[in-house]
């Protein structure tokens, strides 16, 4: 991984609190909102601050992990605000090539079963095709699409277990 990949996680961080910010408006949750949206723009102030000076440096700095954290920790504690965490690690994803895992969990019922892999592959399609997009447009509605995945896979996953 290169300095290149810090700037975009930076870049996805920002991108993830404009499109949390954009849930705000009369959400019963707009706290819990608003403040994940003020974590990933201080996480992507760090992560720019901390740009490694060698390539090749594939961790994220700790300030920029603390506040990507407390935005992650945040949607967890608060699932009515719609967040599903797995989002969080696409933020740093440029940084570790890790992406959330998406396999299926198998649900019993045929029909969730089948869900969940539409589900599924529509994820798979929007991180293949567009999370890496260097325009900023394509990346905030790619991480919007992503948003919305990932709360119905687990909204579904909860009925499931």
């Amino acid at each position: 991984m290169t300095t290149v990949a810090h700037i975009a996680a930076a870049r996805t961080a920002r991108a993830l609190a404009a499109v949390i910010r954009d849930r705000i408006a009369l959400h019963p949750e707009r706290d819990a909102l608003l403040a994940m949206a003020g974590h990933l723009h201080t996480a992507a102030e760090s992560i720019e601050a901390h740009v490694p000076a060698v390539d090749g440096a594939n961790h994220t700095p700790a300030m920029g992990a603390l506040f990507l954290a407390l935005a992650q920790g945040i949607a967890v504690e608060v699932p009515a605000a719609g967040i599903a965490d797995e989002v969080f690690y696409y933020v740093t994803a440029p940084i570790t090539g890790t992406l959330p895992e998406t396999g299926p969990k198998g649900a019993e019922s045929p029909q969730l079963a089948r869900q969940e892999l539409d589900l599924l592959a529509r994820i798979n399609t929007v991180r293949e095709n567009h999370l890496s997009s260097e325009n900023d447009d394509i990346l905030r509605a790619a991480l919007d699409a992503l948003v919305t995945l990932h709360g119905k896979l687990a909204r579904l996953r909860q009925i499931a277990a």
